[in-house]
């Protein structure tokens, strides 16, 4: 995972943010998409006088930002936390190894 140089331990580092950044990329997305399906409603509803579909199009604007700032928040935590995990590991079996070998 990570090796003793700066330059490796920067690369991965680099990459693990770039990773990370992805992922709220990817939920930034899934937001806009959502609220631009719902302002694509909102006027629907209003030129076909549909007061239900009108009333959820405002209301789901309001519960789409926690809603993917929730899910965006786990994902990055569940993420870290099994890399964090990954690197603990690695490096708990490379220093039992050494420590058998001598």
């Amino acid at each position: 995972m990570v090796t003793h140089s700066p330059r490796s331990r920067a690369r991965w580092a680099i990459r693990e943010g770039a990773v990370i950044g992805g992922i709220l990329g990817f939920w930034f997305v899934i937001y806009l998409v959502l609220n631009i399906v719902t302002w694509i409603v909102e006027p629907l509803a209003l030129t076909l006088n549909f007061e239900p579909l009108f009333r959820l199009a405002r209301e789901s604007q309001q519960f789409f930002l926690p809603l993917v700032l929730q899910a965006a928040t786990a994902n990055v935590a569940l993420y870290t936390l099994v890399r964090g995990g990954i690197v603990v590991i690695d490096h708990w079996r490379k220093t039992s190894l050494q420590v058998q070998g001598a």
